[in-house]
């Protein structure tokens, strides 16, 4: 929230101080309101989040942390439009919110516009060259338009700005996959399993690949149980599974994960 100054004059003091309580009252209503927000969207509970940042708006338009915020929340409820009009009413407030260029990005990039996408992350990254979240945005774009050499150096940009980046982990391993870098990929996988947050049966399966592509499908085996004992209705990791038993000779048990596959046999 801009911060509020006022000038006073000696002859109008009074009036003019009703005025600044009244606007610091209004201004501390809408900072409650915020605070409630951003903790129910970092709960998952969007709409509820979008509701009270309207309220904080209504106290005090001029919030462009309250607009960026809740275009994240109409982001992740999938309402692109709204998150794109929540955006562009933040960088209207501050032209230098680099937090708003970025999300807006994001937002472009999953609606297809990767140069419109690419443009809002080079221009976050101009007004603040050392922001994680910024790099690792950028590289999504640059991944999803193929250049992948890019990528894999924004990527490596957001772990040197923040080691904690687990997310920069798991996309930059799968961008060596798609380079056929598969031992750098298992490296990368691996980092971000021991942080925790790439603890997942998508990066155990993605993993499983890399492992089979470097002549390891014993361990490969061994990533796909991982996946399937996470979550055990995922398809792929059956399907991947299956495969492996196969040409291991263990055909019962290839056919029994090609049922949860396909509905098929090998």
């Amino acid at each position: 929230m801009n911060t509020r100054t006022k000038s006073f004059a000696f002859g109008i003091a009074v009036g003019f101080l009703n005025v600044f309580f009244g606007t610091a009252f209004a201004d501390a209503i809408a900072d409650s309101w915020y605070r409630e927000a951003n903790a129910l969207n970092d709960a998952g509970q969007y709409q509820a989040a979008i509701d009270r940042y309207n309220s904080a708006i209504r106290q005090t338009a001029d919030f462009p942390a309250a607009y960026n915020n809740r275009g994240i929340a109409y982001q992740r409820l999938g309402n692109l439009d709204a998150a794109l009009q929540s955006y562009d009413q933040a960088i209207r407030q501050n032209s230098e919110f680099a937090a708003a260029y970025t999300n807006r990005g994001t937002a472009y990039l999953q609606m297809g516009q990767t140069e419109r996408a690419l443009a809002d992350h080079d221009r976050a990254l101009r007004m603040s060259p050392g922001y994680a979240a910024a790099h690792f945005n950028r590289a999504n774009a640059f991944r999803s338009m193929g250049r992948y050499r890019e990528a894999a150096s924004d990527y490596t940009k957001s772990i040197t700005l923040n080691p904690a980046f687990t997310d920069a982990y798991t996309n930059r391993g799968l961008t060596y996959a798609e380079q056929d870098l598969h031992r750098l990929a298992i490296e990368d996988y691996d980092a971000a399993i021991q942080r925790g947050r790439g603890d997942t049966p998508e990066t155990y399966y993605n993993r499983a690949l890399s492992l089979n592509a470097t002549g390891q499908p014993q361990l490969a085996l061994a990533d796909l149980d991982r996946a399937i004992q996470m979550d055990t209705r995922y398809t792929k990791a059956y399907c991947m599974r299956a495969k492996l038993l196969d040409s291991n000779g263990r055909r019962d048990d290839a056919q029994r994960d090609f049922a949860r596959c396909n509905g098929g046999a090998i």
